[in-house]
């Protein structure tokens, strides 16, 4: 089981901004929240997943799941976790299992990117 994170947001502000001059700092700035989105893959982790998804759910903003074919209950774990743990997307995988790391972390960074 591996998981990345995908944070998001930034202050736009020059230097003299942030040193604290009243007259710099009139104006006030508008800053984007941070997010922090969860990248998980999974496959057959049935048994674990829902401890690490509530755990990964005290750090995180939102979460992207993407099942690679499970046979074990994996996906039905994860969807019936969506809403405790702030699973915006899961992404479902069918057919013949193959591994395929390239494309899922571009699949999870996708998702994430358009969520946060």
């Amino acid at each position: 089981l591996c998981i990345s994170l995908l944070a998001h947001g930034s202050h736009r502000g020059s230097c003299a901004d942030r040193s604290g001059d009243a007259e710099s700092s009139s104006v006030p700035l508008a800053r984007p929240e941070p997010r922090i989105v969860g990248l998980v893959p999974v496959r057959n982790e049935a048994r674990r997943i829902a401890f690490c998804l509530r755990a990964l759910a005290m750090f995180t903003d939102a979460m992207v799941v993407l099942d690679d074919d499970s046979d074990d209950g994996t996906l039905a774990v994860v969807n019936g976790l969506r809403e405790e743990c702030g699973i915006a997307r899961v992404i479902a995988k069918e057919g013949a299992w193959l591994r395929n790391e390239t494309h899922d972390r571009n699949l999870l960074l996708e998702a994430g990117r358009a969520i946060g």
